[in-house]
This record gives structure tokens, sequence and C-alpha cells, in this order.
């Protein structure tokens, strides 16, 4: 606000410049610094002293007639008045200047009582038109008039701050303060007259001290204070500013001072039309520039009013946008110390995991160690199924019978005929087809040797146990395989397994039934040397058809149950040919899951070691969080803050644009804007009024008026 409250200090200077353009100042000061070389050091001014200062301060000694103007006349108007300024009486002095030696001069004039007074020229008078007899010379007249004066002259007076009448004042002490006001009541060509008063009045030092004066100066020899003030009235109504209160043009000056038995002498004011020309405004141009800079004022104030909100704005967005980013923050660090808990669990957690998977690798490199050994147990077991297909042969084709099949199929048919056989005997007492018959069945039973059976599915059972034993090592490495992540593989071993298994059962019941019958099979023998001894002795054919019964259906039985072992024995042949072609893919499987379970306690390892190492960094992390937090807090108070500061600065430079530069732009475009043309008006107002109490066409002319006031003494 400082800055803009000098920059519409400025501007006021800069317009109160234009207008006065030293015409108060120069004219004022120029009159002074001129009394001073001439002030004498007389006790007490005189008038005529007095009136050359005034004269000289109004610009009526610089009053000239117009260059080329053969006749001229230069007039001036004595005014007496009391004390207060009131007019008691007028003269009027015409000095007819006759620069062509006319021997007539042709005037006119409404003053009374005229008199010639430098000479014996005569006149004729015809209304208000006089005609001199110049016989070459000037003329100098004097007359008498009480036609009312363009410019009055009001004095006021006050005491210790009451008003007072001169007669009052005379003889007191005190505070004194002395107001000469103009009034200006001529106007020219529509105009307000452009008068200049300068009032000059004499303050002797013996009486007057701490002289102070508005719209003057005080000069001082020692023993005089003279006092030149300076008025304009109307000037300011001619110029349209009389509502601008921030151009001064004074129309009365003041005179404050510490007086001891007041006592005062005449005052004599000057007043003359001439003093804007003096004062230096012959051509005024300049506005142009002044004109365009307003512009450019306004319009480059209304940038900045702009530029500000705009500002203002960008900061409100700020604010939100770091108050966001606060909360957001906030929600981070609540975050981050979740993510730091997580941290530590995770820690911990991969510390386990790290000794787990270690444990883990250990076991399944001493399966992989195992491999070689349980692949050379399936192959064992694989050459000892190879044998025992070879005795059974294949079971679907009779053709393809092996050893055990065929004496177990010779056998069950034997015993079956044999069967038949007793229990066609009906009552016969000749045993010689029986006998046959039974010679026939001992020849068969010879050929099934019931100890090789025996062998055979003592080594089945055998192989039945290997087989189980080899299932359940496969289910073992399948769920091995599994817990280690290998899918495909614990799949392909489960699957074996489970097959092997189940064959394992069937075959089991199969040789439960196999071993049934073979007890049979060992009482052959027995049954046999019954049988014979019964035909021998002539036993009953009641024994005998019960025991070839049963040796049929035991026989029967036996078959049929070696029939299932030899397929049960060609199933296991084909698993474990299978599970022996896979031992190449199980040993590489193991061997890739020793591998990666390897990598994957590598993995664990670093996997530990850097989650511990983020656990280490969990308190910095948390503490850096919460001094960004901390910051964040800080940004959105700042931004707080600046969005106040740029609002108040908005606020600002919107007064400034509205009360400042508006203000000045609208002063200026409706009271300064014609400026120049309204003074070139008051200059030729100026020019024109060139007499008071008349003048002939064609003559050229000056006046200035001269008003003087009694007196003050007790």
């Amino acid at each position: 606000m400082h800055t803009i409250k000098t920059m519409m200090k400025q501007h006021k200077v800069v317009l109160v410049a234009i207008v006065l353009a030293a015409a108060i100042a120069l004219t004022a000061f120029a009159s002074a610094q001129t009394a001073r070389a001439k002030s004498s050091s007389a006790s007490t001014a005189s008038n005529k002293t007095l009136t050359a200062k005034a004269e000289l301060a109004s610009g009526a000694k610089a009053q000239t007639s117009k260059k080329g103007d053969a006749i001229s006349k230069a007039e001036t108007v004595y005014v007496k008045a009391d004390a207060t300024g009131t007019r008691t009486a007028t003269y009027v002095s015409d000095w007819l200047q006759n620069a062509g030696n006319d021997t007539a001069l042709t005037d006119v004039s409404n003053l009374s009582n005229i008199q010639n007074v430098k000479g014996h020229e005569k006149y004729t008078k015809n209304g208000n038109t006089l005609t001199w007899k110049t016989k070459g010379k000037d003329i100098y007249y004097r007359g008498e008039t009480d036609a009312a004066l363009p410019v009055n002259v009001q004095v006021s007076y006050e005491l210790n701050g009451e008003s007072v009448t001169p007669k009052e004042l005379a003889g007191k002490s005190g505070d004194v303060k002395i107001t000469f006001t103009y009034n200006n009541e001529s106007e020219t060509d529509g105009i307000t007259t452009p008068f200049t008063c300068a009032t000059a009045l004499d303050l002797p030092t013996s009486r007057f001290t701490d002289i102070k004066v508005t719209n003057g100066a005080v000069l001082s020899d020692g023993n005089n204070n003279i006092v030149v003030g300076i008025g304009f009235p109307g000037l300011k109504q001619d110029l349209g500013l009389e509502n601008v209160d921030q151009v001064k043009i004074p129309e009365s000056f003041t005179v404050e001072a510490t007086v001891k038995n007041f006592k005062m002498g005449n005052t004599l004011t000057s007043i003359s039309t001439d003093v804007l020309n003096r004062a230096g405004l012959k051509d005024i141009k300049s506005f142009k520039d002044l004109d365009n800079a307003i512009n450019q004022l306004e319009n480059a104030s209304g940038k900045l009013v702009a530029g500000s909100l705009a500002a203002r704005n960008g900061s409100a967005a700020l604010q939100t946008g770091a108050a966001s980013l606060n909360t957001g923050i906030g929600s981070l660090q609540s975050g981050l110390n979740q993510y730091t808990a997580g941290v530590a669990t995770a820690a911990n957690g991969g510390t386990t995991l790290a000794n787990n998977t270690l444990l883990l690798h250990n076991g399944i490199n001493d399966l992989y160690k195992q491999v070689p050994e349980l692949t050379d147990g399936i192959s064992q077991a694989y050459q000892g199924s190879q044998q025992l297909a070879e005795h059974f042969g294949d079971p679907n084709d009779s053709n393809k019978y092996g050893d055990i099949l065929k004496g177990s199929s010779s056998l069950a048919s034997g015993a079956a005929q044999l069967n038949a056989g007793i229990n066609g005997v009906n009552g016969s007492t000749t045993n010689v087809g029986l006998v046959k018959t039974i010679k026939g069945m001992n020849q068969q039973l010879q050929a099934v040797d019931a100890s090789k059976v025996n062998t055979v599915l003592t080594n089945y059972q055998a192989n039945l146990k290997q087989e189980g034993e080899s299932a359940k090592n496969l289910a073992a490495v399948a769920q091995s395989l599994a817990a280690k992540g290998d899918a495909e593989n614990a799949q392909k071993v489960g699957t074996e397994a489970k097959t092997l298994g189940a064959k394992a059962q069937t075959d089991a019941a199969a040789l439960q039934d196999a071993q049934s019958s073979l007890k049979v099979l060992q009482n052959l023998g027995t049954m046999q040397t019954q049988l014979a001894e019964a035909c021998k002795d002539g036993g009953t054919l009641d024994q005998l058809a019960a025991g070839s019964s049963q040796l049929a259906t035991g026989s029967a039985s036996l078959n049929e149950a070696l029939t299932k072992v030899a397929q049960g024995t060609k199933d296991l042949n084909d698993g474990l040919k299978q599970l022996n072609d896979s031992t190449g893919s199980l040993t590489d499987g193991v061997d890739q899951l020793n591998s990666g379970s390897k990598k994957l306690a590598d993995g664990s390892k670093e996997l530990s070691d850097g989650l511990n190492t983020l656990k280490a960094n969990n308190n910095t992390l948390n503490s850096g969080a919460a001094q960004l937090a901390g910051g964040s807090s800080q940004l959105y108070a700042g931004t707080v803050s600046l969005t106040s500061g740029l609002n108040t600065l908005y606020y600002g430079m919107n007064q400034f644009k509205t009360v400042g530069i508006d203000k000045i732009a609208s002063v200026y475009n409706n009271n300064f804007k014609d400026l120049a043309n309204k003074l070139n008006t008051i200059k030729k107002a100026s020019a024109d009024y060139s007499n008071f109490s008349g003048i002939a066409s064609g003559m050229g002319g000056s006046v200035n008026f001269v008003i003087e006031t009694d007196s003050i003494s007790k």
C-alpha cells in the first residue's frame, strides 16, 4: 500500500505541475528575489515599494502594447479601500502611447473628471469618445469611476483564534492571522477572466515575529518583513478543476505571526492578466504525451489487477493441492508404518523360510543320493517278474501257456475226467476201467511238480512284497516331489505308484487263492495212494468218489488261481517294465529337484538378507516419513499464508486501480484531457482583456489594478 500511495502522490504532483507550470512559484519567488535586492533598510516600507513588489508579482510591470500597434493604451486602475478591502474610491490613469507621432488621437473612456496630468493638450468629447490634439506627443490623463471592479479583495482578521475587526485588533498582542481572499467577477468570451492577484504588506520586525505565509513569501532585510502573497481567482473553474481536490490553485493567501502591540501600514494589491504568458505557457503542446501515458498507465494497472487475481487464484489452487498433498502424506505415513511393521514380520518369516528351504534342500539331496539304489531295486524286480512271466506264459492264449499253466490246466482236466469216471461206475464189480483211469490220472499228477509250483509261488510272493515296497517308495517320492513344487513329476510318479499298488493288491489275492489250491495239490500223492489202495484192496468207491471230487474241485481252483496269478504276473511285468523305463526320467527329475531346491535355498537366503536389510532401515524410513509429513504441513501452512498475502495483494492492487489509477485517469479524462485547449482559451481571454474604462477600435492596450487598503493603528 505504501507503493500505491507513493505512485498516486507522484501522479498528483505531475498533474499539479502541469496546471501551475510555475505560475505561482516562479512569479512569487521572482518577485521575492527582486524585492530582496531592492529592499531598503528603512524602518517602514513605503507604499511605492509595496506597489512595486505587488506589480512585479502580478505581472503588471511586464505588460506592453501589442507589437506593431501604432497607438496603444496603458491603463492603471487605483482603488482605495478600508482595512477590510471595501472600496471607497477608484481612480484611473491612462497613457496613450503615440508611436506614430499622430497630431490627433481618438480614445474611448467612461471616466468622469478627466484631467491631463502631464501636459496641456485638450480633448473634445462626444459621448464616450475622446479626441485629443496630441501635437505628436503621448497623452497622460486621469479620471474617476464607480464602475464595478472585475476583482475585489476581502481582508479578514483573527486574534488568538477569534475573528476581530481591524479596529479591535489595533494595539493588541498575541497570535494573529490575516487572510486575503480574491473574488473574480469578470468574464471574457464566456470564461472567467484569468487575473493574477498579488498583495504586498509590511510587518516590521519590531512588532511581528514567527511569520508564516500560505501561498506567498516573506522578504526580510533585518528591519522589515515584506510579505508577498498571490492568488488566481477563477482559474481553477476555467480549467474545470473546481471538484478536483488533488490540484491546488490558490484564490487567497494567509499570514500568521506573533504580534506585539498590533500596528500595520497600508497593503497594496496588484491585479493583472499577463502572468500566464510570463510563466512560460505560450505554447501548450506537451499534453499529448501525458494523454498517452495516462492511457498506458490505466491499461497497465488493469493488467496488474488481472495478474494479481490470477496469482491469487493460482495460489488458492496451490493451497488446495497442498491440502490434498498433506492429507496424502498423512496416509503415506500411516501406510509406511504398516509397511515397516509388515517388513519386520516378513523379515522374521524370511529367516524361517530360509532355514526351512535349507532343510528341504538337505532332504532332497538325501533323496537324490538314494535314487540309484531305488532304480537298482526296480531293475531287479523287473528281472524277477520276467522269469515268472516266462513260467506262466500268456494266460489269455492257451497256445502260449508256460509250463505252470500247462500243468495246472492238464491237472484240472484230468481231475474232472477222474471224477466223472468214478461217478460213472454204477455198482460194477469190475475195476478194470477205473484202474485204467486212475493210472492215467496218476501219470497226469506226476506231470505236475507240486514242489516246483510251490517254489514259483514262493518267488511270486517275494516279488509281490518287493512290488509293495516299490509302490510305497514311489508314493513317498511323489509326496516329496509335490512338497518341493515339482507337480509334473510328482503326478507322474504318483500315478505309477497307485498303479503298482493296485496290481500288488490284486496279485496278492490271486496268490492267496493259488496257495489254497496248492494245499490240495500237495495232497494229490496221498490221494493217489489212497485211490490205488482203494482199487487194489477193493475199498469203497464212496471214499474214492469223495476224493476225486475234491481233487477235481481243487485242481480247477488251482488252475483258475494260477491263471489269475499268470495275468497278475504279466501285468506286474508290464508295470515294472514301464517303471524300469521311467527310472531315467525319475533320476533326471530328482536331479532337477535337487538343483532347484539348492537355488530355492540360496534365493530364500538372499530374500531373508534383503528383508533384514529393509527391517534395519525401518526406523530411518519412518523418521523420513515423519519429517516429510512435517514439511508437508509447513508447506500447507505456507500456501495458506501465500494465498492470504496474494489475496491482500489482489485487493490492494484492485484498490490501487479503482481508487488510485482509475481515479487519476477519471480526473484526467474528465478534467485534464482538454486542459491544453482550456489553457489556450484562457490565454486568449487574458490577452483580450486590455482595458477597464474603454478603448478605441484597433488600439492596443493593457490594464492593471492596484488596490490600497487603509492602515491599522490605535
